[in-house]
């Protein structure tokens, strides 16, 4: 069991839940926790503890400036790609896929469940924040990054935390 690969996962999922929060409650992604969250990649870099080749960072620039045009769009804001950016380093090219795959199971599930929760979501007083995002047409995009994030590093690092 590699301890550093385990307190590296820890300490991405608590700053990327803490990201998560902020976004899903102000739609907002606060700088310093992005960050944070490059400190963070940074620093188990510099240990050897992500390895980081020439293609993560081809694959982390890739994905930040596709994820430019769609905030020149008005679809996502510059908090979220920024976080695109920063994630993608540690996820890689090699957790690309799981990360692909992940990020759009949970924006159809969102985008699904909208529909579902404009006519139930008032019922539920749990469900009462959703409902208002749903009926502003808003999609909180940290809380569905960070999520594909923490499984996509799941997919790349699993010998690592056992």
């Amino acid at each position: 069991m590699n301890v550093f690969g385990l307190v590296f996962f820890v300490e991405m999922t608590v700053v990327l839940g803490a990201i998560a929060w902020q976004d899903y409650s102000r739609l907002k992604i606060p700088n310093e926790l992005t960050l944070l969250t490059l400190g963070v990649v940074i620093t188990f870099w510099a240990c050897g503890v992500v390895p980081i080749g020439v293609l993560d960072v081809g694959f982390a620039l890739a994905l930040f400036f596709m994820s430019i045009i769609f905030w020149l769009a008005g679809k996502v804001g510059a908090g979220d790609v920024k976080l695109l950016g920063v994630t993608a380093l540690p996820v890689g090219i090699a957790g690309g896929m799981p990360f692909a795959i992940s990020l759009c199971a949970l924006a159809l599930t969102t985008a699904g469940s909208y529909r579902w929760i404009m006519i139930f979501g008032y019922r539920y007083p749990r469900l009462w924040r959703w409902a208002e995002l749903a009926e502003r047409k808003q999609v909180p995009y940290g809380v569905l990054i960070s999520l594909a994030t923490v499984v996509s590093l799941l997919a790349r690092f699993r010998s690592d935390l056992y």
